[in-house]
């Protein structure tokens, strides 16, 4: 079997699979494809100096962040998030004293 270069995404025909990315340096180089397949699946090629790199998404990293919720006057309320309990537990009791009921809450969101 042969093969042809490919020249920009209309040239990959996959069934199920659509180019997402497909990135050219100043000399009509391919440097990037992205693909998805049907199932939402990523699939990236990538130049890299002297090298291509097969590249699947990585698991995304999570960092602990803290945040009040609760309620004022009937109404519920959540706070801005905290990078540490301690600030978050302080926020939250001086909520409290000014007639609020809330509690601290630890989220999990990915790391920017």
């Amino acid at each position: 079997m042969k093969f042809r270069d490919v020249k920009n995404e209309k040239d990959v025909a996959l069934a199920g699979v659509v180019v997402e990315e497909f990135l050219q340096g100043s000399a009509g180089e391919i440097t990037l494809v992205r693909l998805r397949d049907a199932d939402g699946k990523l699939l990236q090629f990538r130049k890299e100096d002297y090298r291509v790199r097969l590249e699947v998404p990585a698991e995304p990293e999570f960092v602990k962040k803290y945040k009040v919720s609760g309620k004022i006057g009937g109404l519920s309320v959540e706070s801005d998030l905290y990078d540490d309990e301690y600030t978050a537990d302080r926020a939250c009791r001086d909520a409290n004293d000014q007639g609020a009921t809330c509690t601290v809450v630890e989220v999990s969101i990915p790391k920017e």
